[in-house]
């Protein structure tokens, strides 16, 4: 089993060292730090990698949170990417034992393996972005608190919160692991969960403690994404109208490049919703975290539809397990297709400084 997984990940790296030799020509970003970046560090990668160096210098700065500029301090930035190979492959163990206790099935558990490692949003997950360490400790902490290795259940989960914002919402498995104790009656797994939801809250406390002493304001990460990028939450039929627009006026480069895999991996987070998995508080937990980072990728706006969707998307790890639930042959082979498909698309306008998601 192990060189499965090995022979994934490379797979992975090579996919995207591939896909980073194509150069589709498009105009190129200018935003800061631009001289810097190379290969896959592009993007939210060079500004980890500022603050890294030499702190938070700026207000915009701080809507990225702590945990990956702390590691990329102590490793510098390449010695990060290294380390990112080991966290990457034990995210893939981790998917791989829950989408098995999912799907019952090794061949579909390999499958939603196959599809997260190779699927739209696949660089971020080789890069310095937050989105690999938030998926790994969410899986992390479920495992061992399934496992009774609770404190470090506790401690990895407040990792988890200095990640990114979106990682508090990990706490609906403590509370729906809270409500089934209380239906059952469990006082020990009732005050386990009042405690695993407490710990979820950790990282991001800190953080606006630290926020709160050096800049006088512990919100000062919500605000400025308004700021600096000119990003908002609105309703999510208010993104689904947007791009009803965008297909009314013929924009075929985003339908091809953002529409398509976004519909392939909002599918799979409807299937995991209402399809398939325990009905536990693991299994019931899943549900609502896939609607939930459904929700949050059609809500999240700035100035063109589904910016970053996918890739907020590609965290809540349902979706995988929803799109292994599929057993047509043909509609598994188009979901594969159209992943591999994205993910050379997407890195190359990556790497070639061109934003994509």
């Amino acid at each position: 089993m192990e060189i499965i997984f090995i022979g994934i990940l490379l797979a992975h790296d090579a996919v995207l060292l591939l896909a980073g030799l194509i150069n589709l020509h498009l105009p190129v970003s200018n935003m800061a730090f631009r001289a810097h970046a190379s290969l896959w560090l592009q993007f939210d990668a060079l500004i980890y990698e500022h603050i890294g160096q030499y702190g938070y210098t700026a207000g915009t700065s701080t809507a990225f949170f702590p945990f990956l500029p702390i590691v990329i301090h102590f490793l510098s930035p390449w010695g990060t990417l290294i380390l990112e190979q080991v966290v990457m492959y034990g995210c893939m163990r981790l998917l791989y034992s829950f989408a098995l206790r999912w799907l019952g099935e090794p061949k579909d558990a390999w499958f939603a393996v196959w599809l997260f490692a190779i699927g739209p949003c696949a660089v971020y997950y080789t890069s310095l972005y937050a989105e690999l360490w938030t998926l790994f400790f969410v899986l992390a902490a479920i495992e061992l608190i399934i496992s009774g290795r609770y404190a470090l259940a506790f401690a990895v989960s407040g990792l988890c919160s200095a990640t990114q914002g979106d990682a508090v919402l990990m706490g609906i498995f403590p509370l729906a692991m809270l409500g089934f104790s209380i239906l059952q009656r469990d006082r020990r797994a009732t005050l386990i969960a009042v405690l695993w939801g407490l710990s979820c809250a950790v990282g991001i406390l800190a953080y606006m403690a630290y926020l709160q002493t050096k800049f006088g304001d512990a919100f000062m990460f919500s605000q400025v994404q308004s700021v600096g990028w000119g990003a908002h939450w609105v309703a999510p039929w208010s993104t689904l109208t947007a791009i009803g627009a965008e297909i009314l006026h013929r924009n075929a480069k985003f339908v091809a490049a953002i529409l398509l895999p976004f519909v392939v991996v909002a599918f799979g987070s409807v299937v995991a919703t209402l399809r398939g998995g325990p009905r536990n508080w693991v299994g019931y937990g899943a549900k609502a975290y896939a609607l939930l980072g459904l929700l949050v990728s059609l809500m999240f706006a700035t100035e063109y539809p589904l910016h970053s969707s996918i890739r907020i998307l590609s965290v809540f790890f349902p979706v995988y397990l929803g799109l292994a639930q599929i057993r047509s042959t043909s509609l598994r082979r188009l979901i594969a297709i159209i992943s591999l498909f994205s993910c050379v698309v997407g890195t190359s306008l990556y790497v070639h400084g061109y934003f994509y998601q």
